[in-house]
């Protein structure tokens, strides 16, 4: 994570320590300037230091995953042409070890680093991929010329003295591979972080539990919020840049390493992502959930709304407001919201993909490559602890449960006798209280997430093999519990959403799973393994030897379960059939 509060000619960036204590950390020199016709050999240079000075506690600056999803390219010796044995090739015990990537990018340091199973593996931290979108990139899609530097420019939640953090040059990625010498291509995982297009930083997802398996590992940055999602709708601000940065590593990774969630899940219905990757991942997110505000309608009118507050001609023409913002500094720009649409950006229509995600679904048009998908059990319980906090809102549900339950569904054009159905069916005769509170979590995770990703997979089963799971194994600290430090998730059995990625990844705040612990870690190696698995065949059936069947269809739909005892599952039927009753129109999906 980037040091958030003080400047200095040198950017430093924290980094743990190859040590056994996972809690130490050193900071690494991250001001990399990569000039064209330049003889300077840029690297990024180690100070190893155990301590990490801070003015706030970092556990303030965890951001709120939204959608969070893997792109795989195999390791086919067909398709996969190694670098210096894909980036394999090291001495083993050596502290720093070099490779370099290509000539015009110069050397990148590697560190040896250790995995929880005491596994050696090679870090290359903040690689650039594109070329800084700042000065007149700003707002402009990446080019493929790289430079580049830490995060992306974002608000800081969760903080009562920062606003913004991270830098403007931001499009880079960091990559982890197995240090031995091994002469064969080991298949890539690219992992696209989460924070509803808002906030996030791959820095964050360190590479400690999936590089005890043969993979590489990289995590990138993207532009985010209004830096990365504004659209004019006259190529003014092209839109969607953020997700074009996303194409422009997956480029970047395709080119240099290899030849011949809700970002995954647009990846995957975008034309310009074909050919990119070979699967796919989405954790807790599909493109057609557009429950969720992540695509946009009125992009116009949500860039005028950030214009207002930045105090530019918010009734200017297009070109007027592009003036205007080029002036302000980026940490205001990063901070600023549209008024509408709770604050979030969202996705929108551009030249490049003229329709809908569900459109292009539906038209079979999206990427053909084998697909997971999947949710965890109390997927929405935020928004779910957020309405049981709001006395007058709960009294309203219960006594004019017609009058508010469509605007908090997001259902179009549904009678009171549907909206009595979905009350009648979730909470039978019962009250809406703390005492029903599965209820209604049940509620808005199937209408907000479950049931879209549920047909996300169905209808992306006619174009690849799509599989279906849902993680039921809550770890020991819920996501959750941010709303309400009281509640304790696991004693319902909970998993909020993004609470699984505490079993792939050593989560800053959260607690670390160590190689043994009797409880979380025999189901967090299983979880590894087989999306490890899935990235080297494309297919996650057989381990152990179970059966996990794709959903060929709404009827035929095979929810996986991933606990300590996985198989197969019914206990989603009964809930997504009863919202097939509703038609596409009312439930917003075209």
């Amino acid at each position: 994570m980037t040091r958030w509060c003080f400047q200095s000619p040198i950017k430093m960036e924290k980094v743990p320590l190859n040590s056994g204590g996972k809690s130490e950390y050193g900071l690494i020199e991250s001001d990399i300037h990569i000039r064209n016709n330049s003889n300077r050999v840029p690297s990024i240079d180690f100070l190893p230091q155990k301590f990490w000075t801070r003015v706030i506690p970092a556990v303030g600056f965890v951001a709120l995953v939204s959608v969070v999803a893997f792109i795989f390219f195999r390791s086919s010796g067909e398709t996969v042409t190694p670098i210096e044995g894909n980036l394999q090739a090291t001495a083993e015990l050596e502290t720093v070890a070099y490779i370099d990537l290509e000539a015009k990018q110069g050397r990148i340091r590697g560190y040896v680093r250790n995995t929880r199973q005491g596994r050696n593996y090679l870090a290359f931290y903040k690689i650039p991929f594109a070329q800084p979108p700042v000065g007149s990139l700003r707002f402009q899609e990446p080019s493929l010329q790289a430079l580049g530097k830490p995060q992306c420019l974002q608000r800081i939640k969760y903080s009562p003295v920062i606003e913004a953090g991270g830098e403007e040059d931001c499009l880079n990625l960091n990559l982890y591979t197995p240090s031995v010498q091994n002469k064969s291509a080991f298949p890539t995982m690219v992992y696209i972080h989460g924070g509803g297009f808002t906030d996030g930083n791959g820095s964050r997802y360190g590479a400690e539990y999936f590089l005890d398996e043969n993979v590489v590992l990289i995590t990138i940055h993207y532009r985010l919020a209004a830096l990365g999602f504004l659209n004019s709708e006259d190529g003014v601000f092209p839109g969607n840049v953020g997700f074009k940065d996303q194409l422009m590593a997956l480029r970047w990774v395709k080119t240099t390493l290899l030849t011949g969630g809700m970002s995954v899940a647009f990846q995957m219905v975008s034309p310009l992502s074909s050919g990119l990757f070979h699967q796919a991942i989405s954790q807790s997110g599909a493109s057609v959930c557009n429950t969720l505000d992540l695509f946009s309608d009125n992009p116009l009118q949500r860039l005028r709304e950030v214009a207002e507050e930045l105090n530019c001609p918010s009734n200017g023409t297009t070109a007027e407001i592009m003036e205007c913002f080029m002036s302000k500094p980026a940490s205001e720009i990063a901070i600023a919201r549209p008024s509408a649409e709770n604050g979030h950006f969202a996705a929108s229509i551009d030249t490049n993909s003229p329709n809908s995600p569900y459109k292009i679904l539906k038209d079979k048009k999206a990427n053909s490559v084998p697909y997971i998908l999947g949710i965890v059990t109390a997927e929405w319980l935020f928004d779910a602890l957020a309405v049981l906090h709001d006395p007058e809102l709960v009294k309203n549900l219960n006594e004019n449960w017609a009058d508010f339950a469509g605007e908090l569904l997001t259902l179009k054009d549904v009678t009171n006798e549907e909206l009595d159905s979905i009350k009648t069916f979730y909470f039978g005769e019962n009250l809406i209280g703390n005492e029903t509170t599965v209820n209604l979590t049940n509620l808005i995770s199937d209408r907000t997430v479950n049931h879209c990703s549920y047909m996300s997979a169905t209808m992306h089963a006619q174009l690849a093999e799509s599989y279906l799971y849902y993680i039921s194994k809550p770890p020991a600290k819920s996501y959750a519990e941010k709303v309400d430090p009281n509640f304790n998730a696991k004693s319902y059995g909970f998993l909020a959403h993004a609470d699984e990625l505490q079993y792939q990844f050593p989560y800053y705040g959260y607690p670390e799973i160590p190689f043994g612990d009797p409880e979380y870690y025999h189901f967090s190696e299983y979880f590894i393994k087989l999306w490890a698995q899935f990235a080297a065949t494309g297919n996650p059936s057989g381990m152990n030897g179970l059966e996990w069947q794709s959903s060929p269809s709404r009827e035929g739909a095979f929810w996986f379960e991933l606990n300590d005892n996985p198989g197969r599952t019914h206990i989603l039927d009964e809930r997504m059939q009863f919202w097939d009753q509703f038609t596409d129109s009312q439930l917003k999906l075209e």
